[in-house]
């Protein structure tokens, strides 16, 4: 096997379609067809976790300033959390200045939760965002109507000891749909993640059997469990929010770019 898998989805565009490579991260490339309209994703994906290619999110991002300082730290994406019930809850006009200012090479990503396909569309028109992630209890549908719009979908499941033996069973449910990644979280009654809970890393280890869709891991990440994250779990990337907060919502770039650094040579 090479060093690099290669994985393509066709997406439905068109030519006057705003999308583009801009805001997406190393980790993937669009290509636009003009002889019919289509674009077709192609995402690289490491076969190997322990590379420095580590897929890093930071997420709940909720101003200008906390963006351009994550940013620097050198992410590959950051979420933007439009689930009015988190304490990492921004604004529409807020997202806009945020998704202004962000390097081409860190990719703004929408945390949505239970919201319905057109107002998520609209969210994702007014800030350029590409990418979804669904992190409520949506159906599958919802996942294909919003990439037959042209967005790129990650899928969140919430797992813990209880239920991950039935990771192939959720993952089953979106075989014929072309997600980006799953990203499984720490299942917590009444929360949608955020809550800092640790996710059940070996557990998931077990029962995560295929190589489609890649795996990110979130649910308790911080830099100095994040590297035992990965060599237990080996997922394709991983995904933080209060696990490099100084408090509640509050953003310590110090935790943020060690978090990184740590993910990048975990499990070597």
């Amino acid at each position: 096997m090479t060093d690099e898998s290669l994985f393509k989805a066709g997406l439905p565009g068109s030519a006057g379609d705003e999308w583009s490579n801009a805001n997406r991260g190393p980790h993937h490339l669009l290509h636009r067809s003009h002889d019919n309209g289509l674009q077709f994703r192609i995402l690289l994906i490491p076969s190997t976790p322990q590379l420095s290619s580590m897929f890093v999110k930071i997420c709940g991002i909720r101003d200008v300033a906390t963006a351009r300082a994550v940013a620097e730290c050198g992410p590959d994406a950051i979420g933007l959390n439009f689930y009015r019930k988190s304490s990492r809850w921004l604004d529409l006009p807020m997202a806009e200045r945020i998704c202004r200012v962000l390097p081409a090479e860190v990719e703004p990503i929408g945390v949505f939760v239970n919201h319905a396909v057109d107002e998520i569309l609209d969210i994702v028109s007014h800030c350029r965002i590409g990418t979804v992630q669904l992190h409520g209890d949506e159906p599958p549908d919802i996942a294909e109507k919003l990439i037959r719009s042209g967005r790129e979908v990650i899928r969140a499941l919430r797992i813990d000891e209880a239920n991950a033996d039935r990771l192939p069973e959720y993952v089953a449910e979106y075989r014929e749909i072309p997600l980006r990644a799953f990203l499984v979280d720490a299942r917590v009654d009444g929360a949608y993640g955020g809550s800092g809970r640790k996710a059940p890393w070996g557990a998931i280890a077990k029962a995560w059997n295929c190589d489609w869709p890649p795996l990110i891991l979130a649910g308790g990440l911080t830099p100095t469990n994040i590297a035992e994250g990965i060599r237990e779990a080996q997922p394709w990337g991983v995904d933080t929010a209060g696990g490099v907060e100084s408090s509640p919502a509050i953003k310590d770039p110090i935790k943020v770019r060690a978090f990184i650094d740590n993910a990048r040579t975990g499990g070597r």
